[in-house]
């Protein structure tokens, strides 16, 4: 190791770089960048050197930290993608680099003061650095958060408006929301909502999903934190009051999504998801409730509560959930189980099918629901069963003419 450091200095040491890299005029621009995906490697914890050459690692990647970028100096050779064009400088990675040097160090000291003097303008900070610098906020703040508190109003500046809206995108859609930053961010977050509902997000060098992930970020605040200010529940309700129809539909189909992939949930995060379901529900926003198909196959909201909304829904008067194969899947799944509410649902999804444009559901699935019905020893759900077969045959499916076969015995349900 001592050699490729030794080989690192040299490279540290030539010209500084005042013009871009290119075959006609070849500056060290290139060898800085491979220096800084070398030390990227060399601090993973996978197959990390050893700390003591710690000192030797801090003076590299701090001098490419505090040098000349031309590719960064010069807006105009931005990308439209403040975050896409950080990745792609020299000098941004560097910062990126210096946060993981400094988790691989157990020492934040040196990365603070690179923090301070590019603050201080030597040199000024870009905006793709500061949307790198966001996207970094959780592993900057992790190692000091006394720090990140004295610090996170220079980690997101909002003395020019346009440049806030694109940092804190950046931090929306490239992190993941995590318990502990709330005291840091939670301000930023209040002044998203506010902002971005009222800023054009489809200039150059921002996300159209800006107010997306801004939503999933207030809703995980609100399901994970219990505040006893109720401050989290009051972001989230005022997200869904300034959010169009369509962005409460996609958080509506977001939480769906997360809720699909959970393995469980704590009691407290339960009810509070439930919570949000009910209030949605009694604002009856077909555009989010048409959403519902993830959280039916959501194995850690109880079963029974699942078809009793999805039940209540397809009950619900002026509500329209003309989107059937997913949750036919679902049902199918559940039957086992649960054959009286999933009937009962089948039964209000096949009467349905004269208002849907295009009814379409897998037929082993409807068979298996209809089939599980007329053998069950519970009359209710046998003439249930009997209505939907019903329905569907008035409406031309005649692949359910003979649901239970020659020999009337119902097929196995679907694993």
């Amino acid at each position: 190791m001592p050699q490729w450091l030794a080989l690192c200095k040299y490279v540290i040491e030539q010209p500084a770089v005042d013009e871009e890299d290119s075959s006609d005029t070849p500056t060290w621009l290139s060898c800085r960048r491979a220096l800084t995906d070398f030390i990227e490697v060399a601090v993973n914890k996978k197959h990390a050197i050893p700390t003591k050459f710690a000192p030797k690692v801090w003076a590299l990647i701090r001098e490419i930290c505090l040098s000349a970028d031309p590719q960064l100096d010069q807006p105009e050779k931005h990308n439209d993608e403040a975050f896409s064009t950080a990745i792609n400088r020299t000098r941004s990675r560097a910062l990126e680099v210096a946060v993981s040097v400094a988790h691989w160090a157990g020492e934040p000291k040196p990365l603070f003061e690179i923090l301070d003097k590019r603050f201080a303008g030597s040199p000024a900070l870009t905006v793709p650095e500061y949307a790198m610098l966001a996207v970094q906020a959780a592993n900057i703040i992790h190692l000091d958060q006394a720090w990140g508190a004295a610090n996170h109003a220079r980690l997101f500046p909002r003395e020019k408006p346009e440049d806030w809206i694109t940092i804190m995108d950046a931090f929306l859609r490239y992190t993941n929301p995590h318990a502990f930053l709330v005291p840091f961010v939670e301000q930023e977050l209040e002044h998203a909502v506010e902002v971005f509902s009222a800023a054009d997000l489809a200039r150059p060098g921002q996300h159209r999903s800006a107010m997306d992930s801004l939503g999933q970020h207030c809703f995980f605040y609100y399901a994970v934190i219990d505040s006893a200010t109720g401050s989290t529940q009051k972001l989230l309700s005022r997200f869904i009051d300034v959010a169009t129809p369509a962005q409460r539909a996609t958080l509506f189909g977001n939480v769906g999504q997360v809720l699909s992939n959970a393995e469980s949930l704590s009691p407290a995060i339960s009810a509070r998801i439930l919570a949000y379901f009910d209030e949605r529900f009694a604002e009856r926003d077909s555009n989010e409730l048409e959403n519902f198909s993830l959280w039916l196959d959501a194995e850690c909201l109880d079963a029974a509560w699942r078809l009793k909304a999805y039940l209540a829904l397809l009950s619900k008067p002026n509500t329209k959930i003309f989107q059937f194969f997913s949750e036919v899947q679902a049902l199918a799944k559940l039957a086992p189980t649960h054959l009286g509410l999933v009937i009962e649902c089948f039964e209000k999804i096949t009467g349905l099918i004269p208002l849907t444009k295009h009814f379409y559901i897998k037929t082993e699935d409807g068979k298996a629901i209809i089939s599980a019905a007329l053998k069950s020893s519970d009359s209710a759900i046998r003439l249930a069963g009997e209505r939907a077969q019903a329905n569907l045959l008035k409406n031309g499916f005649q692949d359910y003419l003979n649901v239970l076969g020659e020999d009337g015995a119902a097929p196995a349900p679907p694993v």
